[in-house]
């Protein structure tokens, strides 16, 4: 009897710790997450002279894309005396996107822009900030069950007309229909978007290379949300795979497009895959240059992050909310590179 009392006082000792350890564990938690917002809020309360206090939040706050974005945003701001904040660049860590946006909810920002994704909590936590009378604008991705005051993206289903235009004109210099053979194609995405968008850009594609379609083999690859390292990893796989590797890759962002570009190279696979990219850096224009990478798909995100604040800043003022504005998309290949980088150096 004296060895089970014993035994039963030590279960009821081991119990009662992890009961109090998992309290203070807890409690630690919301001091930390807390601390987060008020060094957030005393940044606020530093930048008093200016008459509104905004914030950008995106998946990657120091990914150079969107630091063109957040750049256009910023010297919006100066134009109407608003502070405006890359987000999570000031965190003391990489926080999940919802948390961001709680975090900034909670610190009563005066506006909010994210670009994220499509979810019941994404959905959740606008619909909180809005009640709270804090207008939130959502960039790319939409949330279209919130309360979400405008939503501001690229024109989809012409970035997918474009990248078909593009496959016709591969079709008929390889005489794909007189010679009875097949167009294999490849589409990167990424398993944060949203389903809609990806249709639409699917729907812009093949209703632009119609009848032909029937010569093409189109399919997709998802990229997960493990950055770069799993980009490089599903391209390799992709492009040694003899049975898997395309004729032509489509990739739709930079950071795809860039990989892919090192990846041919490295593979000794240039002039096999013919790769359609998107978005612009001095790597893919280098791409387009040498011929290895057919074209890219500009979108000017300096003034797409300029356009997202004044579109929020009118909420703001006025209540106005114009639902949506979409974002026209233009080619840039070997035609036309020259032109194109003149022109933006003189637009800076």
């Amino acid at each position: 009897m004296s060895n089970q009392r014993t035994v039963k006082r030590k279960i009821e000792y081991t119990v009662s710790f992890l009961f109090f350890f998992f309290i203070i564990l807890a409690v630690i938690s919301m001091i930390y997450f807390y601390g987060q917002v008020s060094a957030v809020d005393d940044d606020y309360h530093r930048t008093q002279e200016f008459d509104f206090h905004y914030v950008m939040i995106g998946n990657s706050p120091r990914d150079s894309h969107w630091q063109e974005i957040f750049q256009g945003g910023l010297e919006e701001g100066h134009e109407i005396n608003a502070y405006v904040e890359n987000w999570g660049v000031y965190l003391q860590q990489d926080f999940p996107l919802g948390k961001q946006l709680e975090m900034a909810i909670a610190a009563n920002v005066d506006g909010i822009i994210i670009s994220g994704y499509n979810s019941e909590e994404m959905e959740e936590l606008i619909n909180r900030g809005v009640e709270q009378g804090i207008p939130i604008v959502t960039l790319f991705t939409d949330v279209p069950g919130s309360d979400r005051n405008a939503f501001i993206s690229i024109n989809d289903y012409g970035l997918g007309r474009i990248l078909g235009q593009q496959l016709l004109e591969i079709s008929e210099e390889r005489m794909l229909v007189e010679n009875g053979e097949t167009l294999k194609v490849t589409v990167l995405t990424q398993t944060t978007w949203d389903v809609g968008v990806s249709g639409v850009i699917y729907r812009g594609i093949h209703e632009t290379i119609g009848e032909h379609g029937a010569h093409m083999e189109i399919n997709s690859l998802e990229i997960g949300e493990q950055g770069e390292f799993e980009a490089e990893e599903r391209i390799r796989d992709l492009f040694l795979n003899l049975q898997t590797r395309p004729d032509v890759l489509i990739c739709l962002n930079a950071t795809n497009t860039t990989i892919a570009y090192q990846s041919l190279i490295n593979y000794n696979l240039v002039g096999q895959i013919v790769i359609l990219g998107t978005s612009d850096n001095d790597t893919i224009f280098e791409g387009i240059y040498r011929g290895i990478i057919r074209s890219t798909v500009f979108i000017n995100e300096r003034n797409m992050g300029a356009e997202a604040i004044r579109l929020l800043h009118s909420n703001v003022i006025a209540g106005y909310s114009s639902d949506y504005v979409i974002f026209h998309v233009e080619l840039i290949d070997q035609n036309n590179l020259y032109r194109f980088i003149v022109r933006e150096e003189l637009d800076e």
